[in-house]
This record gives structure tokens, C-alpha cells and sequence, in this order.
């Protein structure tokens, strides 16, 4: 099956390198002696070398050739006559050959580099491989503010920081921080481990998701709240189990800035 549409395509490609250039140079018969020579050589030596670009190996022969015996016998005196009167005729259909089958193979050379260059499919990433991406993402947000901490940056540089990375962490649409005292909330808060609560009701967001409108992540140092991030999320789904944890220790890293540096 694959055999048979190899040898039709090849067909095909040599049946457009013969047909085309003959048509064009009949249909630029009515110009004959009203367009000068060298603009109808210009055109046919285009036309082969559209049609002679081809998939086949003889299709840039084929073309060029057709092109060359179409010129000579439709636009050159004697008309229907292979054989011309002057040799600058002949000089001009060996040019359109020349011509016209070197532009011919540069265009097939070109189509065959293009597809040896494509850039090959990408292989379809597995669920797995997924999980251990973000797994491998959380640990990097928590790296990256465990060595601002460490480096001593200011504590509301850490803050801001640490509400980017909540934003990606959790698919929030908005996070913010607010300093203590915080006014009185009537959204659920995220504790540790990993635990949503609301009064004395409590449940996982990683079977019910993260409430759409919003919880609230405290910042506690020492036993007493210093803050609280307010936490918008884009839509109420199951939650991961590795961002979340990620997300707590962060608020633990905000916390332990705010004690190094007490002025924030």
C-alpha cells in the first residue's frame, strides 16, 4: 500500500515537472513578439523551477527539458520547428535549460533540507512525569525563599515573594498579605498539615479543593499570629498534596523572616 502511493506520488510530481512549464509557455503565445525574449525566458525559467521542485530525483531533468524543446519550438521563429534559424536561439534555449534546472534542484534541495531540519514530534509527557515536575517545582519555590531567608533579605521582600509563589503554587487568583492585627475573618484557614478549618468544622482540600472564596494562610511566630495571607483561588478543585505543603512551609519561611527582621 505504501509502494503504490510512493509511485503515485512520483506520478504526480513528474506529471506537474512536464505539464507545467509546457502550459506556461503556451499560454505566453499571444505575447510572442510583443513581450521582449528575455522577459518570456525569465517567466519559463520560473516555471521550471516551481514544477521541477519535486519530490523525485528526475523531476528537475523533466522540467527543464520541457521547458527548454517548449521554448524553442512555440517561441522562436521558424514556429512549430525544433530546429531555429539563429544560433542565438539555440543559445537562449540552452540557457532556459541551464537556468532553469539549476533553480529547479536548489528549490528541491531546499524542501528536502527543510524536512530533514523539521523539528521531530515531541513524545507525550506521562502523568508520572508530570507529578514529578511540580513535586520538583515546589521544592524549588521553597529553596529559592529558604535562601532569601538565609541571605538575610528584608522580610516584606520575603512576604511579597512568598504571595507569588502561593499564586502558583495553589492556582490562586489573587494572594495578599496582611500584617497583625488582621480584622476578623469569616474564611476557612489552612493549617497544618494540610487541613482546612472553619470553627470547629474541618476538611481536606484535596478531596473537596480549596474554597473559591478564599481561605486564609497565618503567619505565626512564636505563638502568635504576625499575618495572614488572604487567598483567592481560580476554581474549587482537588488540591495537591505536595503543593500545599509546599505552600505551609513557605508561610513558615515568611514567618521566620518577620522574626529576623522585626521592623518589617
Amino acid at each position: 500500500m505504501v509502494h503504490k502511493e510512493f509511485v503515485n506520488s512520483s506520478r504526480r510530481s513528474l506529471a506537474v515537472a512536464v505539464g507545467v512549464p509546457a502550459a506556461v509557455t503556451l499560454a505566453m503565445l499571444p505575447l510572442r513578439g510583443v513581450v521582449p525574449s528575455g522577459d518570456l525566458v525569465l517567466v519559463i525559467a520560473a516555471a521550471i523551477a516551481v514544477a521541477g521542485s519535486g519530490r523525485v530525483r528526475g523531476a528537475p531533468l523533466a522540467a527543464a527539458t520541457t521547458g527548454a524543446v517548449a521554448f524553442t519550438l512555440a517561441l522562436t521563429p521558424p514556429p512549430g520547428s525544433a530546429g531555429t534559424d539563429r544560433g542565438v536561439d539555440r543559445l537562449t534555449g540552452l540557457v532556459v535549460f541551464a537556468v532553469g534546472l539549476l533553480l529547479a534542484r536548489l528549490g528541491q534541495r531546499w524542501r528536502t533540507g527543510d524536512r530533514r531540519t523539521a523539528v521531530p514530534p515531541v513524545a507525550p509527557v506521562s502523568r508520572a512525569e508530570r507529578r514529578r515536575a511540580r513535586s520538583l517545582d515546589c521544592l524549588r519555590s521553597v529553596g529559592r525563599v529558604a535562601g532569601e531567608v538565609a541571605g538575610g533579605d528584608s522580610a516584606s521582600f520575603i512576604q511579597i515573594d512568598v504571595a507569588r509563589s502561593l499564586v502558583e503554587l495553589l492556582d490562586l487568583r489573587d494572594c495578599r498579605y496582611e500584617s497583625a492585627p488582621c480584622a476578623a475573618s469569616r474564611r476557612p484557614v489552612l493549617t497544618q498539615p494540610g487541613w482546612l478549618t472553619f470553627g470547629e468544622v474541618g476538611w481536606s482540600p484535596y478531596q473537596l479543593g480549596l474554597p473559591t472564596k478564599g481561605f486564609d494562610l497565618l503567619v505565626r511566630a512564636r505563638g502568635r499570629v504576625a499575618g495572614r495571607y488572604v487567598c483567592l483561588p481560580r476554581r474549587q478543585r482537588p488540591a495537591r498534596e505536595d503543593s500545599v505543603l509546599a505552600a505551609l512551609a513557605l508561610v513558615d519561611q515568611a514567618a521566620t523572616a518577620g522574626l529576623i527582621d522585626p521592623a518589617a
